[in-house]
C-alpha cells in the first residue's frame, strides 16, 4: 500500500498595500499528521509515497520540501508528477514512510535557485497514496502568508491530515550597507546631488561635506554646494534598527565655472553686430544660436545673454548690450532753376555731410544743365542716412525774331516767338512789333517762359534803296534733293512756281533755277539764277564665294574710286575667314557720290571626323570606327568607315574624313597593347536628394556593384556610399576592380517665421530666417527687412534660402498680409503693430 502526503505551495498572487517588491527572508515550519485511511495497509518497504511542495496561488511551482516515491512508484503521485516532473531539489531526508507519525518540514522562503521570493500568499500542496495507489490518492492544499510579520495558522483537519500548524518567522533585518552616487557634473556654485543607494532598508542617514558651504546633512538624498574648485572627500553612513553601516567615502572633483567674456557693441539702426564670446568650450545664446560668435541686427538697444560651458560641463552666463543708435533725419528741399543759373542746396539734421559732388559742407551751390538729383549723406554718432534732392532745370524760352529789309518809307513787322510774354526795347509788350525806321535799326525782344525763365533775341530792319537777291547754287548725287535758299527781298517767285524764300528740288540732271523778288514799298524787282549740278553714283561690282570652315577667301570690289567695307577695310579687296556664312557690304564713292554692294561668303562646315581608341591584349583584334564624314581614307589605304587591325605593338592610325561639300578633317586613334585592365573612376560629392555620375575607363567591359554594365552610371545615394566597378579588356583573362565613394552632404534645415498682420503704415519688420546668413526675397523685401509701405496692401510670399558650407541649399517661405487699415479702428491697430 502506498500513501502520498500533501504537497505544499506558496503563491505570491496576493498584492499587499505595502511594498509590492518586498522579499522577506525567514523560516516557515509546517507540522502535520496523516490520517490512516480506512482499509489501508502500511508498507515498510519504499512503497509508501509522500510529496510536499510550495507553489503560488496561480499554480506556479516554487520549491519541493519532501518526497519519497520509491522505485517505479512515481506514477502513484499524479499531481506531483505534473507539477515538478520528479524534481527533488531541497527534498527532506528520511521522507520514506515508515509509519503514520507526524511530519515536520521547514522552508527558508527561497526558490529552487536559492533566491528569496516575493512576499505574498502561497499554497502548501501535500499529496499521498495508499495500497499502491489502487484504492485512493489524497491531495490537500494549505494556505499561508509570507511577509515581514510573524504569523501562525492552524488549518482545520481534513479526511487525510490533522494537527496542522504553519508558522512563519521573518529573519531579523541586517545592518545597512552604505553606498551613494553623485551628479555627473560638479561645478563651483552649483548644487551637487548625492543619492543614497544603501541596502537593507536604512531609516536614517549621516553625510559629511568638508569644504562645502553646508558641511553636513541627515537627509537621505541631500545636495551640497562648493565655492571653490578642487577635490573634496564626502563620507556617508546609513542606520536602521539593527545598527549603523560602515563609513563609506568618495573623492569628488569640483570644476571651476568658465569665465565667459563678451563685449558690448554699438551699431547703427539696420546694421548687423558681430558678438563674440570666449572663455568656454561650447556656447548657448538666448537667440538659440550655439556658436561662439553670432550676428544680430536689433532694431533697438537690446541685451543678449550667452551661457558658456567648459570641458568639465560647468557653465557660466554673461550678458552684453548692443546699443542701437538711430540714423540722423537728413532734410534738404527740392528746388528748380532756369538753365544756366545756380542754386543753393542746404542740408540739415546731421553733424557732418558728404555730397555726391564731393563737397563736405552742409550747403552747396550747383549749376546743373539739366534736371539733376543730388545725394547727401549725413552722419551723426557714426550713423548715416541719405537724402536725395531734385533740382529741376527749366529750359530758357527759345526766343526768336525775324529780321527784314524794307524800302525807305515802308513799314515792317517783326514777329517774336518761343516765349509766353515779350518785352521790346521800344517798350512794346506784344509778340509783334510794327516799325517804320528811316535807317537800318536793331531791335531787342526779351521773352519770358511760363516758369519765369527769360531769353533775348535781336532783329534788324534794313532800309534799302532797291532789292538785291542772293541765292545759292549746289551739287548733288543722282537721286538726291537740293535746297535753294533766296534772301534779300520781301516776296519771291521761282520758275518752278514756288513763292517761298526756300525751295527743295529733285533734278535728274544739272538744272538752272530762277528766282525774282521785290522789297515792300520798292518799285523795282530783281532776278537771280542758281544751278544744281547732278553727279551720277558709281556702279559697284564685287564677288561672292563658297569656302570650307577655317579657310580664307579674297573679296574684290570695282567701279569706284574709294571703298569702305563693313569690316573697316578701305581697300578695293579684302581677305576674310568667316566661321559661318556671312554677308559683307562695300560702299564705293566717286566724286562724292556713293553706292553699296553686298556679297555673301557661304561657309561649309568641316566634317566632325572622330575615331575611337582602344586597348587590347596581345594577339587580339580591334575595330576602329570613324564617324562624322561622308567618305573616309585611312593611312593604311583602307577607305571604309571601319578599320580592323591586330597590331603587335602600340600603333597610331590616321583617318581623313570628307564631307558632301568636299571639306576634309582628320582624326587619329591608337590601339594600345595591354597586359590587363587598369580601371580609373571618379569620386564626387553631392547634396542630399541629388544624383551623381560615375565614369569608369581603362577596360572594354564593366560590371558595377549596382548591376549596371556601362562605363558610366548615374546613382542616387541617400547617404555616403562606396561603389565598386570591375572591368576587363577584350581577350584578357584577368579583370581589374576599383572602388569609388560618393559623399552625400546633408541639405540645411531652413525655417522662416511668419509676420503678424500688418498695415501699409506699419514699421518695417526684421526677418529672422534660420540658419542665419541666407538670402531673403519677395515684394517689399530689402536685405533682411520687409517694408509694408513698399509692398503696399495684399498678401505677399517671402522666401528665405540658405546654402551651407558644403554648397547644399534649402529654402523656406511664409506670407506677409498687409492691409490698408483706413479709419479709426485700423489706425489704432496699425499703431500697435
Amino acid at each position: 500500500m502506498k500513501k502520498i502526503l500533501l504537497n505544499f505551495i506558496i503563491v505570491s498572487a496576493i498584492f499587499f498595500s505595502g511594498n509590492l517588491s518586498a522579499q522577506t527572508a525567514g523560516t516557515l515550519t509546517c507540522v502535520f499528521t496523516a490520517t490512516t485511511p480506512a482499509g489501508s495497509t502500511f508498507y515498510s518497504s519504499p512503497r509508501n509515497t509522500l510529496a510536499a511542495w510550495i507553489q503560488t496561488s496561480t499554480g506556479t511551482f516554487v520549491k519541493t520540501k519532501i518526497d519519497d516515491y520509491g522505485g517505479g512508484t512515481s506514477d502513484h503521485l499524479p499531481t506531483w508528477n505534473s507539477k515538478s516532473g520528479g524534481n527533488t531539489t531541497d527534498a527532506s531526508s528520511g521522507a520514506t514512510r515508515t509509519s503514520w507519525a507526524a511530519v515536520t518540514f521547514t522552508w527558508s522562503g527561497t526558490n529552487v535557485a536559492g533566491a528569496v521570493v516575493a512576499d505574498g500568499t502561497y499554497n502548501i500542496i501535500i499529496e499521498d497514496c495508499w495500497n499502491h495507489g489502487t484504492t485512493g490518492i489524497a491531495t490537500s492544499t494549505l494556505t499561508f502568508t509570507k511577509g515581514p510579520t510573524a504569523a501562525t495558522v492552524t488549518p482545520a483537519a481534513t479526511n487525510y491530515i490533522k494537527g496542522v500548524t504553519i508558522t512563519w518567522q521573518p529573519a531579523s533585518a541586517p545592518v545597512p550597507v552604505a553606498n551613494f552616487v553623485t551628479s555627473t557634473t560638479k561645478c563651483v556654485g552649483s548644487a551637487i546631488a548625492f543619492t543614497d543607494q544603501s541596502t537593507n532598508t536604512p531609516t536614517s542617514w549621516s553625510w559629511s561635506f568638508p569644504g562645502a558651504t553646508v558641511t553636513s546633512s541627515t537627509l537621505q538624498n541631500p545636495t551640497a554646494t562648493y565655492a571653490s574648485a578642487g577635490t573634496y572627500t564626502v563620507t556617508h553612513t546609513s542606520t536602521n534598527a539593527s545598527g549603523t553601516s560602515t563609513v563609506v567615502s568618495q573623492s569628488i572633483v569640483v570644476g571651476a565655472s568658465p569665465s565667459v567674456a563678451v563685449s558690448n557693441a554699438t551699431v547703427c539702426f539696420g546694421t548687423a553686430a558681430n558678438l563674440i564670446a570666449s572663455g568656454a568650450t561650447t556656447y548657448n545664446w538666448n537667440t538659440g544660436a550655439t556658436t561662439s560668435s553670432i550676428t544680430v541686427t536689433p532694431t533697438s538697444t537690446t541685451n543678449y545673454t550667452v551661457t558658456g560651458t567648459n570641458a568639465s560641463g560647468c557653465a557660466n552666463t554673461s550678458t552684453l548690450s548692443v546699443t542701437v543708435n538711430a540714423a540722423p533725419t537728413v532734410a534738404v528741399t527740392n528746388t528748380s532753376v532756369c538753365n544756366g543759373s545756380s542754386v543753393n542746396l542746404a542740408a540739415s539734421g546731421a553733424t557732418t555731410y558728404s555730397w555726391n559732388t564731393g563737397a563736405t559742407t552742409s550747403s552747396i551751390f550747383v549749376t546743373p544743365t539739366s534736371s539733376t538729383n543730388y545725394t547727401v549723406i549725413g552722419t551723426t554718432s557714426g550713423c548715416t542716412n541719405t537724402k536725395t534732392v531734385s533740382v529741376t532745370v527749366n529750359a530758357l524760352p527759345t526766343t526768336a525774331v525775324n529780321s527784314t529789309t524794307i524800302c525807305a518809307g515802308s513799314t515792317a513787322t517783326l514777329s517774336a516767338t518761343g516765349a509766353n510774354t515779350y518785352a521790346w526795347n521800344t517798350g512794346a509788350t506784344t509778340a509783334n512789333l510794327t516799325a517804320s525806321p528811316t535807317s537800318n535799326t536793331t531791335y531787342t525782344v526779351t521773352g519770358t517762359s511760363a516758369t519765369g525763365c527769360v531769353n533775348t533775341a535781336t532783329a534788324s530792319i534794313i532800309v534799302a534803296s532797291a532789292p538785291v537777291i542772293t541765292v545759292n547754287s549746289t551739287s548733288i548725287c543722282a537721286g538726291s534733293s537740293a535746297t535753294l535758299s533766296a534772301s534779300g527781298v520781301t516776296t519771291y517767285t521761282w520758275n518752278t512756281g514756288a513763292t517761298s524764300a526756300n525751295i527743295t528740288v529733285n533734278p535728274t540732271s544739272t538744272t538752272v533755277y530762277t528766282v525774282s523778288g521785290n522789297l515792300s514799298g520798292c518799285a523795282s524787282s530783281t532776278v537771280k539764277t542758281a544751278t544744281v549740278t547732278v553727279s551720277a553714283a558709281p556702279i559697284i561690282a564685287a564677288n561672292s564665294a563658297t569656302i570650307c570652315s577655317g579657310s580664307m577667301v579674297n573679296l574684290t570690289a570695282s567701279g569706284a574710286s574709294s571703298y569702305a567695307w563693313n569690316t573697316g577695310a578701305t581697300s578695293s579687296s579684302i581677305s576674310v575667314m568667316p566661321t559661318a556664312s556671312t554677308n559683307y557690304t562695300v560702299t564705293g564713292t566717286i566724286s562724292g557720290c556713293s553706292n553699296t554692294k553686298t556679297v555673301s561668303v557661304a561657309v561649309n562646315a568641316m566634317p566632325t571626323t572622330a575615331v575611337n581608341s582602344t586597348t587590347i591584349c596581345a594577339g587580339s583584334t580591334a575595330t576602329l570606327t570613324a564617324s562624322g564624314a561622308t567618305t573616309y581614307s585611312w593611312n593604311t589605304g583602307a577607305t571604309t568607315s571601319n578599320l580592323t587591325a591586330s597590331p603587335t605593338t602600340n600603333t597610331t592610325y590616321t583617318v581623313t574624313g570628307t564631307s558632301a561639300a568636299g571639306c576634309v578633317n582628320t582624326a587619329t586613334a591608337s590601339i594600345i597593347i595591354g597586359g590587363s585592365a587598369v580601371i580609373n573612376v571618379n569620386s564626387t560629392s553631392i547634396c542630399a536628394g541629388s544624383s551623381a555620375t560615375l565614369n569608369a575607363s581603362g577596360a572594354t567591359s564593366y560590371t558595377w556593384s549596382t548591376g549596371a554594365n556601362t562605363s558610366g552610371i548615374i546613382v542616387n545615394p541617400t547617404s555616403t556610399t562606396v561603389y565598386t566597378v570591375s572591368g576587363n579588356l577584350s581577350g584578357c583573362a584577368s579583370a581589374a576592380v576599383k572602388t569609388t565613394t560618393v559623399t552625400v552632404n546633408p541639405s540645411p534645415t531652413v525655417s522662416l517665421p511668419g509676420l503678424p498682420p500688418l498695415c501699409v503704415n506699419s514699421a518695417t519688420q526684421s526677418l529672422s530666417g534660420s540658419p542665419a546668413g541666407g538670402v531673403y526675397s519677395g515684394t517689399g523685401v530689402t536685405g533682411s527687412v520687409f517694408n509694408p509701405s513698399v509692398s503696399g496692401p495684399g498678401t505677399f510670399v517671402i522666401s528665405y534660402s540658405y546654402t551651407n558650407t558644403a554648397g547644399c541649399s534649402s529654402s523656406s517661405s511664409n506670407v506677409a498680409n498687409v492691409g490698408v487699415c483706413t479709419g479709426i479702428a485700423e489706425s489704432i491697430n496699425a499703431s500697435s503693430i
